[in-house]
């Protein structure tokens, strides 16, 4: 998610326009500041706060097929 002063000063977790993706760090943030369209002296204004769910959510889609057919009884 990205908190930007002046523009994005509370950000909607459910609101996709305040999320950016990136590989890493420093991809989000060139992703951000295209996005909002931030000048390279304010990208260090950009503030990246990563969700804090994204394993939790990956690691239980990926045992739900398992899940319905038994698994760990059977």
């Amino acid at each position: 998610m990205v908190k930007i002063p002046g523009k994005i000063d509370n950000p909607d977790t459910n609101n996709p326009e305040h999320w950016v993706t990136g590989r890493n760090e420093a991809e989000a943030r060139e992703n951000a500041a295209k996005k909002f369209s931030i000048g390279k002296k304010n990208k260090k204004n950009i503030v990246l706060s990563q969700d804090e769910d994204v394993l939790d959510t990956w690691f239980s889609s990926g045992i739900f097929p398992m899940s319905t057919m038994g698994w760990p009884n059977e």
